[in-house]
């Protein structure tokens, strides 16, 4: 197993796409992942051998909704107007963190969200819409609020030794 940087690539947003068509119950066109992420943007890619099995999405937002993110705005993305999303700005969105269900509870979204956060000093933020999200946040990111009983915000701690 190892973890790769990757830039946003069509062949990468494609991978993504068939990952979480296995565990959200929306199914989003692929213009949809396209609006919010370009070749600019970047994901952290597991791979077993060559194969994509898991990832992270790092993306550009405007520090207006990095803030309606922190003030609990938003309990999804989904309807997010993607001019929102800006990949030069230092305020950046863990957007979604997937793995497939065999290579889950093996401690990979941890290595996953630890290298995400080492490689930004930018200000993140993400917003927790599982169970397994929120206590994997919970241990490397600072905890904001809960937005209602599912859906909680955090942002990054001050790094020390991530």
């Amino acid at each position: 197993m190892k973890i790769k940087k990757e830039y946003m690539t069509d062949e990468i947003i494609y991978k993504i796409k068939e990952i979480d068509k296995k565990y959200y119950k929306e199914n989003y066109c692929i213009d949809w992942y396209k609006e919010r992420y370009n070749e600019n943007n970047f994901v952290f890619c597991l791979y077993d051998k060559d194969v994509i099995v898991g990832y992270i999405c790092i993306a550009g937002i405007k520090e207006k909704l990095y803030n309606d993110f922190k003030d609990g705005k938003y309990d999804n993305d989904y309807d997010i107007d993607p001019s929102l999303f800006d990949y030069k700005s230092e305020y950046m969105y863990a957007s979604s963190i997937n793995i497939l269900k065999e290579y889950r509870n093996k401690g990979y979204g941890e290595l996953l969200l630890k290298e995400a956060l080492h490689n930004f000093n930018n200000n993140i933020i993400a917003i927790t819409v599982s169970k397994e999200g929120y206590n994997l946040a919970k241990k490397h990111m600072k905890f904001i609020k809960n937005i209602n009983k599912d859906t909680a915000v955090f942002e990054r701690k001050e790094i020390k030794n991530v």
